[in-house]
Formats: structure tokens, C-alpha cells, sequence
């Protein structure tokens, strides 16, 4: 019997942009296999119905695949991430979201879906891929869970939250007040367009701006450790340099640094 062969998993996002995230996924799978022909991998689907389906399906089978692929946006790199994540399992990015931030920091192609599958078989077929730091979220109390794209509570089957305990994975931001306002409401817009549903919400959340208070202990990179209580519309701990669609918050952090950066 002959050697098996590499698999590649993907997972696309059918409900996002309505549908049109369902037609660049099935583009994406097309290329994939064919692809596989000429060197030597197959392709499996992983598409939930929904996020917390789709990473349930992508962890469930990980010993299934070699590499998995994600087609959407900022989202769907969260749930590569939370999949794959400590595995050495590579994850590959079709960028076709509304922000596209963590693709934009490392110079992936965004919203070009052919030169983004080109470097994904290239990238297969020589063995190549890049370490990136990951951050991690723990809550410290139980609280109320959410879905991990939408924001919106868990509820059980009589429509009751669902409260326990958070444990994930970020790529490039962690967001605290006015970005993750600005976020959640172009999330819920019903503009067309990423570019224009965020631009609106900036605008939206601007004109009311909240503050909101965070206690901050940060171990700085010297070992160091300040604790501070901050007042402020926005605090951010950065892995990457991007949030909102291409605002460069964060001009310094790097990617595979082994440090946080807070703004």
C-alpha cells in the first residue's frame, strides 16, 4: 500500500455578505482540488453551519488533516486559530472579509482569491509556512458566553444564557470598549460592503463616545510588573499592527516577537 496522501481540510463562511461567502468557498474548494491533482494532496470540506460548528468540526477531526485553510475574514482566522493552534498544523488564508486586518499585517494578498490560493498550493507543495505568536483570553470569574463570530449569547434550549468559563486564541487584537463597539455595529449593518459598514460605525460610535474602565497588571518586557487602573474610550493589546479595516493603531508590533503590545 502506498503512502497516504496530505490532506488539506478547508472551512468557508456560507452565511457571511448574504451567500457570497458560500460561492467564494466553493471557488476556493475547486481550486484546492484541482490543484491536489497536480501535487499530490486531497481536499476535505469542514463548513459548519455555523462558527462554533465549523471549529467544533475543524477540532474534532485534526487528526484528519495536514493543514487547514479558512475563506473569510478576521472571524475565520480566529476560528483557524482556536483550531489549530499549538498543533503545528499550518493554517492558510483566502482574506475575502470586511476588515481583513491580521492578512493585511502579513502582507497577504486581501480580496484576491486566485493569488491567495496560488501561494497556499505553494506553500504546500515546498513545506513552507511562518511562526506567529498567538495571544490567549481566560476569563477569571464565570460569565456569560458568546458566539465566537457574532458576539451574541449562548442560549440554551428554553433560551436561558449559558454561563462558564472563556478560554480562546487571538491573531492580531484583542479589543476592550470603542473598537469592539465599532466592530459589533458594522457587524449588525446592513450597508453593503465591509468598507462602508465600518466607516459608518466609526462614525456612529465616534459621535457617542463612552469611556469605560480597565485595571491593566502588564509584566513589561525587562520582567518588570505595572499595575494601573485606566480610564479610556478604547484599550487594545496588540499582536499585530492592524484593526477597523486598515487603521494602523499599533505601528510597532510584530507579528513573531514573542510580545504583546497595549495601546
Amino acid at each position: 500500500m502506498g503512502e497516504a496522501k496530505t490532506m488539506v481540510a478547508l472551512i468557508g463562511n456560507p452565511v457571511s455578505n448574504k451567500g457570497w461567502g458560500a460561492v467564494v468557498g466553493e471557488q476556493v474548494f475547486t481550486m484546492l482540488a484541482e490543484a491536489g491533482q497536480r501535487h499530490g494532496f486531497d481536499v476535505m470540506d469542514l463548513t459548519g453551519t455555523s462558527f462554533d460548528d465549523s471549529l467544533t468540526a475543524a477540532r474534532e477531526n485534526r487528526a484528519l488533516y495536514d493543514y487547514l485553510v479558512v475563506v473569510g475574514g478576521d472571524g475565520m482566522i480566529a476560528l483557524g486559530a482556536n483550531a489549530v493552534c499549538g498543533s503545528g498544523i499550518p493554517l492558510g488564508i483566502v482574506a475575502v472579509g470586511s476588515g481583513n486586518d491580521f492578512a493585511r499585517g502579513l502582507k497577504l494578498p486581501v480580496n484576491r482569491v486566485k493569488t491567495a490560493v496560488e501561494g497556499i498550493v505553494g506553500a504546500i507543495a515546498c513545506g513552507t509556512y511562518l511562526d506567529v505568536d498567538m495571544g490567549r483570553v481566560r476569563s477569571t470569574e464565570i460569565a456569560c458566553m458568546v458566539h465566537g463570530e457574532s458576539g451574541e449569547p449562548v442560549v440554551d434550549e428554553e433560551g436561558r444564557p449559558v454561563n462558564g468559563l472563556i478560554d480562546r486564541y487571538y491573531a492580531g487584537m484583542l479589543n476592550c470598549g470603542l473598537d469592539a463597539s465599532i466592530n459589533d455595529r458594522a457587524n449588525r449593518s446592513r450597508l453593503p460592503g465591509g468598507s462602508a459598514r465600518y466607516a459608518a460605525a466609526v462614525l456612529v460610535e465616534i459621535a457617542r463616545m463612552k469611556q469605560y474602565g480597565y485595571h491593566v497588571k502588564a509584566t513589561l518586557s525587562d520582567g518588570t510588573v505595572e499595575e494601573h487602573d485606566i480610564i479610556a474610550p478604547m484599550l487594545t493589546v496588540a499582536n499585530a499592527r492592524y484593526i477597523g479595516g486598515g487603521l494602523e493603531v499599533s505601528p510597532y508590533s510584530l507579528l513573531d516577537d514573542g510580545m504583546l503590545d497595549l495601546v
